[in-house]
């Protein structure tokens, strides 16, 4: 052997050493990078989860004004994902107000129509029993006339007269009782279109 073979075979194990040292130390720092840092971090570019998407859709419509979740964020039940504009649940609310407020002030109405019919039906009774008194006193004044005009105490006229008062106090007695009978009516009918409990 030479020298020039020995310095050959020195410079290629120079070579080799520095390239196994470069070799072993990229190896080390890989092997300390995937320790500390690579092992916890996973990039793919085709992988399946084994969980649980689930489609969610909205139990009231309106419109959409906040998402505070994004697409594969894990969310637990009764997590608020979705904002709603107030808006039109406010106006349905005061629409729904106004209906209650209506219906109440019909119902009252209703209430004091049925009460004004009462009051009604209460001055045709009186109407009516005082015009059955009145004809009971214009049949007894018509039959008192009627043996005195047989005696020839009384005249022609005034017989006739008692006779048109007791005609006038039955009609008006016939009057009072269709008045009655129709008052009834309109209570009956006012009572049925109520409701059976009353305003507060």
């Amino acid at each position: 052997m030479t020298d020039s073979d020995n310095e050959q075979r020195g410079t290629r194990r120079r070579a080799l050493t520095i390239l196994a040292t470069t070799f072993g130390g990229i190896g080390l720092a890989w092997a300390a990078y995937h320790g500390l840092v690579g092992r916890h971090h996973v990039v793919s570019d085709n992988a399946y989860v084994a969980g649980h998407l689930v489609q969610i859709t909205p139990q009231t419509a309106g419109t959409l004004i906040a998402v505070q979740v994004d697409d594969a964020d894990r969310v637990e039940a009764g997590d608020v994902l979705a904002r709603l504009d107030p808006a039109d649940a406010r106006l349905a609310f005061d629409q729904a107000r106004a209906a209650l407020a209506q219906a109440v002030r019909d119902v009252r109405a209703q209430f004091a129509d049925a009460q004004m019919l009462q009051a009604l039906v209460s001055q045709r009774e009186a109407q009516l029993v005082s015009a059955r008194a009145a004809a009971v006193q214009a049949q007894a004044e018509h039959a008192r006339r009627e043996r005195l005009g047989q005696a020839g105490v009384v005249s022609g006229e005034a017989l006739s007269a008692a006779i048109r008062a007791h005609a006038a106090a039955d009609a008006e007695v016939a009057a009072a009782d269709s008045a009655l009978a129709a008052a009834a009516c309109a209570r009956i009918a006012a009572l049925s279109a109520s409701p059976d409990t009353t305003p507060a």
